[in-house]
Formats: C-alpha cells, sequence, structure tokens
C-alpha cells in the first residue's frame, strides 16, 4: 500500500505514450529487482 497524508492515500502519475495520456492513481506497488537494469545503471553512473 502506498501511505500518505490523504484520507485516499495513492500516488497520481501520467503515462504517455504518443500523444495519448493516462492519468492514473496507484493504490499498491511491488518492487521487483531486475539485475540487468542494475547492471546498464551501474555502467552509466560509472561513466560519470
Amino acid at each position: 500500500m502506498i501511505r500518505g497524508l490523504s484520507p485516499s492515500p495513492g500516488s497520481w502519475t501520467i503515462l504517455k505514450n504518443g500523444d495519448n495520456e493516462v492519468r492514473m492513481k496507484i493504490i499498491k506497488a511491488n518492487f521487483y529487482r531486475n539485475n540487468l537494469l542494475d547492471k546498464k545503471l551501474r555502467k552509466i553512473i560509472n561513466s560519470w
């Protein structure tokens, strides 16, 4: 659950696909570790 001070907590976001935009409220989210993405991010950070 996404927690906040509001009586109906959540996080608002806008997803864009070309000219289309969809506004969504995220109520629940999970974190998944992606090793391939981690390696790419480390490469970008280390190249600075």
